[in-house]
């Protein structure tokens, strides 16, 4: 029988700061992302974006992780909040004009 071993990491901090996150973007993008959530979701979800981003914080995590000791995803009636933000955020960033590309050389012949 082969020897098994756990393996375990600990966060610098924990949790999911997202409200950082959000204040590392750029005040015109970080008014846009407002400016779009707030005709699109706002009024389904009741709250302003920040509002939401600290609301999120926990909730991401209970629904990261609900099969680990001391989850608390069963504080929360819904995931609606995240599922919906998620497919929001993903729609505004692909609307987004790319700022850089990659292009991938064939190391072959060395051409792009």
């Amino acid at each position: 029988m082969p020897e098994v071993s756990i393996i375990t990491a600990y966060p610098t901090f924990k949790g999911h700061p997202l409200e950082p996150l959000f204040q590392a973007i750029s005040d015109g993008l970080r008014a846009k992302l407002i400016e779009a959530y707030d005709a699109r979701l706002r009024n389904n979800l009741n709250d302003s974006f920040q509002g939401l981003l600290q609301k999120l914080d926990s909730l991401f995590a209970a629904s990261r992780y609900p099969f680990e000791p001391h989850s608390k995803a069963k504080q929360y009636d819904s995931v609606e909040p995240i599922l919906k933000t998620a497919a929001f955020l993903r729609e505004f960033v692909h609307a987004l004009p790319p700022k850089e590309t990659i292009s991938w050389r064939n190391e072959d012949d060395g051409e792009y």
